[in-house]
């Protein structure tokens, strides 16, 4: 009797298996290209520049975690802001962008806003 169970055991994940392999290997890389990423790199990128020229009395109200949305013309584009660290002396904030598309795979970039005393 357990013998049975065993082989039904292996029966079943078996197939189970070779789905996610397959999946996973024909599937996912065509899902999401890389020409996708390439492009949310980019514009965490440029939110992240446009973000470290704010000076930190900006930032210090700020909020976390902060999220908002992009439109182009065929996608909707999901932005996060984060407070990673918060020191005596910077702050550290990491900018996600995520096409909205399963699996998500979003890409993140930080940026650093010193702490000047303001005379």
């Amino acid at each position: 009797m357990k013998k049975l169970k065993i082989f039904f055991y292996i029966l079943i994940a078996i197939p189970g298996w070779l789905i996610s392999l397959f999946v996973s290997v024909f599937i996912f890389p065509f899902r999401f290209s890389s020409k996708k990423r390439k492009h949310l790199r980019a514009l965490a990128r440029k939110i992240a520049d446009e973000s470290k020229k704010m000076p930190y009395a900006y930032w210090k109200d700020v909020e976390f975690p902060c999220a908002y949305e992009i439109f182009e013309p065929d996608k909707r584009i999901q932005i996060e802001l984060n407070l990673l660290e918060n020191t005596s002396s910077y702050l550290l904030i990491d900018v996600s962008a995520d096409g909205g598309s399963w699996p998500q795979y979003s890409v993140g970039y930080t940026f650093i806003v010193e702490k000047k005393e303001q005379a």
